[in-house]
C-alpha cells in the first residue's frame, strides 16, 4: 500500500469515526473496526 493511499484512507476513515462519535452508542465499536483495520 502506497503512503499516499494509506493517508486518504485514514482521512476517510477519521471522517466516518466523527460521524459516529456524535452518535456516541457506536463509537466504541467504530473505534475497534478502525485500530482493526489500520494494522
Amino acid at each position: 500500500m502506497k503512503a499516499s493511499t494509506k493517508q486518504q484512507f485514514s482521512r476517510s476513515q477519521f471522517k466516518n469515526l466523527s460521524k459516529t462519535l456524535t452518535k456516541g452508542s457506536s463509537a466504541k465499536s467504530s473505534l475497534l473496526s478502525f485500530l482493526s483495520s489500520v494494522k
